[in-house]
């Protein structure tokens, strides 16, 4: 299912965890070993599906150039941090990353997570997104 063509937004991240992160030859994978959140019929989100991916399928992605889709930035002490993508892969492999917000431009064909990983926050903004797709 293409998320982006998807309305009303069927699935949630909120309060979720990210378990993985790894790049794909199109795009970028998300992994929640706990699945996400799934809307209700009146709306509200109450109930969580099985373990899943999102997978964010950008076109004409390079998986050396990373950079040009993904940006992360970590918030420490109150300290702001760019953070590569590996760096950032490593830590959501070793802690997890905890989204607290998700924020979706359909318009911009951008996502903007936040969350918590590790000792501090995280921002995680990829652009230029053809499609989003969850398989379960």
């Amino acid at each position: 299912m293409d998320f982006f063509k998807q309305t009303p937004n069927p699935y949630m991240l909120h309060d979720t965890v990210v378990t993985q992160v790894t790049v794909m030859n199109d795009g970028i994978t998300f992994t929640f070993a706990d699945g996400v959140y799934v809307a209700d019929t009146d709306g509200t989100c109450t109930h969580k599906a099985s373990a899943c991916n999102m997978h964010l399928i950008i076109r004409d992605f390079e998986p050396d150039c990373v950079y040009q889709h993904v940006d992360i930035r970590t918030v420490h002490k109150r300290k702001i941090k760019d953070m590569t993508f590996s760096q950032f892969s490593d830590l959501v492999h070793k802690c997890g990353f905890r989204i607290y917000l998700d924020y979706y431009s359909f318009f911009a064909k951008s996502v903007l997570l936040t969350g918590t990983t590790g000792n501090g926050e995280a921002e995680v903004t990829v652009t230029e997104i053809d499609r989003i797709e969850f398989s379960f």
